[in-house]
């Protein structure tokens, strides 16, 4: 199989970057967003440590903030389907292996 290069290695980041950020958004708050910290793929293993930003403008320039982590360690290839939770301001969140496994076919694999 050939090697991810760095380049892909990046696309990919940036896709689960912005799937994320597009699944959590509801538990982000009016100003949240979602930022992946450490990345790392070998073939179709993913590991990466996601910083979700919690940050809620209540009135002018009041702001409610926090921030969770999200870790993820999975073959998105693989046949198990893995969860990978937090809870964000008590809301549990949860990923699956099975979620990420669309990020597979930006992989050449052949």
């Amino acid at each position: 199989m050939p090697p991810v290069t760095a380049g892909i290695s990046e696309m990919i980041r940036e896709k689960l970057e912005r799937y994320l950020d597009d699944k959590l958004d509801d538990y982000l708050g009016n100003e949240g967003y979602v930022k992946v910290e450490e990345f790392s793929l070998d073939l179709t293993h993913i590991k990466a440590k996601v910083l979700l930003r919690y940050k809620q403008r209540v009135t002018g320039s009041i702001y409610v903030r926090d921030k969770f982590y999200l870790s993820i360690d999975c073959d998105i290839a693989g046949n198990a389907n893995v969860e990978f939770c937090t809870s964000v301001l008590g809301n549990k969140v949860c990923v699956s292996s099975g979620d990420l496994s669309f990020l597979k076919q930006f992989i050449p694999l052949g």
